[in-house]
């Protein structure tokens, strides 16, 4: 099965933003644990 470049960076892409996303909901959530616990 052939995948052309563009179909495949497009995958690329959407894979590293959905997993960029949830780094960055992680971080934001455990900066608020953080600052609800000290607050």
């Amino acid at each position: 099965m052939r995948v052309s470049p563009s179909r495949s960076w497009s995958l690329y892409c959407s894979h590293y933003r959905q997993t960029r996303v949830s780094q960055v909901l992680a971080h934001s959530s455990s900066i608020l644990m953080l600052q609800m616990h000290s607050g």
